[in-house]
């Protein structure tokens, strides 16, 4: 990526999104009065500041995608507005003149093979202008580090060298860096000793891998190391990565006590260490997995309150998606329990706030003063959390979200782990059953007895 280039791409997203202010003004009224930045031109007699930040706009843009709002300002041919895939009229021809709702048959008709993710688009219940966001940052907002690594990714491509980074100072580093003279390895005679060589195929540690992973590690065969990380990955057996990199860290130090401190550690030494490491590592998780569950309890409500859980589930499978509620009073007495499907949805944050939006929907009509609402994804709960409106994805289910809240006097908003939300996840894994919504009033439904159960036996 050119020097620069953040900084410059930086200021064209100012000058799309801040308006207002008088670095968008001087800007606009020089080089684009009657049109927008994205659609600008460099003009003549321009200045070298306009050109650097006008070369940047095709990368700016690359790394954004439109939210879908009201429809006017997207071209859905040439604009990048799908979750799924980029499309190189407009979005406001899709819906009917009656309202913000698809048409499901023109858009299966105009779309064909993309009318499965068109349809998973949510649109607003209120007209809200179309904005573009980053798409590198959960906050939508743009940063120059999130757009460093997305243009280097651009740049390279997917290269290999790229995921896993030969930054360790093997001797063969430290000579392309022209810190040493020769790269050779005395104790095994290695030529030139590289990152591959001193962790894995250097005679005096070979072995101990091949004591290890012998069906992946063979020494006449040399790997890269991002290589051996694949390979075991694809096995899928607990355990075997975090294995892998102790005993190559373990076997790093070794090295470099050998080299720089005159103390040659056995292999078997640090064998038994990378193991110890793990096994407490193990134990640490275990422990605090223990330690959760038993804080995760679901506790009723004081008196006066009712306690909403809700949860969300995505069944990828089935192009479909699933939430669920539960209403309990003070004592635990379930008031109604819901499951309901949903079209499919690409993210799993926006099911869990289409939730929440469909909890509080069945809960309005019941008149309720005080309600306390709970569910299990804490990125839900810290979006919600954050002033004024959201430039996020979810931005107009949030704006949804939080107007339906007005409408109860009284309520609040928790995060709780799963072992406290079990009721609303065994409903909302129970919708993938379901066409439309099944509502339980005073009742317990089968798919849920057992989660009941345990809510009431902790």
């Amino acid at each position: 990526m050119e020097g620069g280039m953040g900084f410059k791409t930086k200021q064209g997203w100012r000058i799309m999104h801040e308006e207002s202010s008088l670095f968008h003004k001087i800007f606009k009224a020089r080089y684009f009065p009657t049109t927008s930045f994205i659609d600008s031109r460099l003009g003549v007699n321009h200045s070298y500041v306009w050109r650097g930040i006008w070369e940047t706009k095709n990368s700016l843009l690359k790394g954004c995608r439109w939210r879908v709002g009201n429809g006017l300002s997207i071209n859905i041919w040439i604009d990048y507005w799908l979750p799924k895939q980029k499309l190189l009229s407009t979005v406001v021809d899709i819906p009917p003149e009656a309202g913000l709702q698809k048409d499901v048959e023109k858009v299966r008709s105009v779309f064909l093979a993309t009318a499965t993710e068109v349809l998973s688009i949510r649109l607003p219940m209120d007209s809200i202008p179309d904005i573009l966001i980053w798409e590198h940052e959960i906050s939508s907002i743009f940063s120059v580090k999130s757009a460093y690594d997305f243009f280097k990714t651009i740049e390279h491509n997917g290269d290999e060298a790229e995921m896993c980074k030969n930054i360790l100072p093997t001797f063969q580093n430290l000579k392309n860096r022209r810190v040493i003279e020769e790269a050779t390895r005395h104790c095994c005679q290695a030529k030139d000793e590289n990152l591959p060589h001193a962790l894995i195929y250097c005679p005096g540690v070979v072995d101990c891998w091949l004591q290890v992973f012998p069906s992946i590690i063979q020494a006449t065969v040399r790997m890269q190391i991002i290589q051996l990380a694949t390979a075991i990955i694809k096995r899928r057996r607990t355990g075997e990565l975090e294995k892998f990199f102790l005993l190559a860290w373990g076997l790093w130090y070794r090295r470099n006590q050998s080299i720089y401190e005159g103390n040659i550690l056995s292999t078997q030494q640090v064998m038994e260490h990378a193991f110890t490491l793990y096994q407490e590592h193990k134990a640490t998780i275990e422990a605090t997995k223990i330690k959760l569950k038993y804080k995760c309890q679901w506790q009723p409500p004081p008196e006066g309150v009712l306690k909403l859980n809700i949860d969300g589930a995505l069944f990828s499978d089935q192009c479909k998606a699933g939430v669920g509620a539960v209403l309990r009073d003070k004592e635990g007495k379930i008031i109604f329990v819901a499951s309901k499907s949903e079209p499919t949805i690409a993210d799993p944050l926006e099911i869990e706030l289409l939730a929440i939006l469909r909890g509080l929907q069945l809960c309005v009509s019941l008149g309720i003063i005080a309600l306390k609402v709970e569910y299990d994804s804490l990125l839900a709960v810290q979006e919600l959390e954050k002033e004024g409106n959201s430039t996020t994805l979810w931005g107009g289910l949030i704006k949804e979200i939080m107007t339906m809240l007005q409408r109860y006097p009284n309520w609040s908003i928790h995060h709780k782990g799963r072992e406290a939300n079990g009721v609303a996840h065994a409903l909302a894994r129970f919708a993938w059953t379901l066409d439309d919504i099944c509502i339980w009033w005073n009742s317990i439904p089968d798919c849920i007895s057992q989660a009941i159960w345990v809510d009431s036996n902790l």
